[in-house]
């Protein structure tokens, strides 16, 4: 499969995408790889869904997976979905204080979002704070209960 230009990254970083959402990771490391080449390693969307796919599908390969969220974060400074990514990585990682600070300020950025509030849940738990853990373990199932109040 040759894709070239822009319409090739596309459709490569959605094939990845695909793949991820089957969490077949390895196939999506695959395709984002291809879309990342094609893209000269500028396009934000796939450097953070190869970061995602990294960390999920290699989580051995973590500081790899760091470098692609902060080469995002390089070209969207503070951007919501970046941050959270990145701080998924710092959970993978066990640096749950960095973790927190990513995820936090995703939130502010990203509103009502269960997904989130679970990474929050597993950052205060690594960092001994029970009280917060529940509070967003709460707070997520509310969200993911109702899915409207996004």
């Amino acid at each position: 499969l040759r894709l070239e230009g822009q319409s090739g990254v596309i459709a490569l970083n959605m094939l990845g995408n695909h793949a991820s959402t089957l969490r077949d990771y390895e196939k999506a490391i695959f395709w984002l790889e291809q879309a990342n080449s094609a893209a000269a390693g500028r396009n934000p969307m796939v450097l953070n869904n190869l970061a995602i796919a990294t960390v999920r599908g290699r989580p051995q390969d973590a500081e790899t997976a760091l470098r692609y969220a902060h080469e995002t974060l390089a070209i969207l400074p503070g951007n919501g979905d970046a941050l959270a990514t990145r701080g998924e990585i710092y959970l993978v990682m066990k640096n749950y204080k960095d973790a927190l600070a990513d995820l936090v300020e995703s939130l502010r950025n990203r509103g009502g979002n269960g997904e989130i509030h679970r990474l929050l849940e597993q950052a205060y738990l690594g960092l001994g704070d029970e009280r917060m853990a529940i509070e967003h373990s709460k707070r997520a199932i509310e969200l993911e209960s109702n899915p409207a109040s996004t």
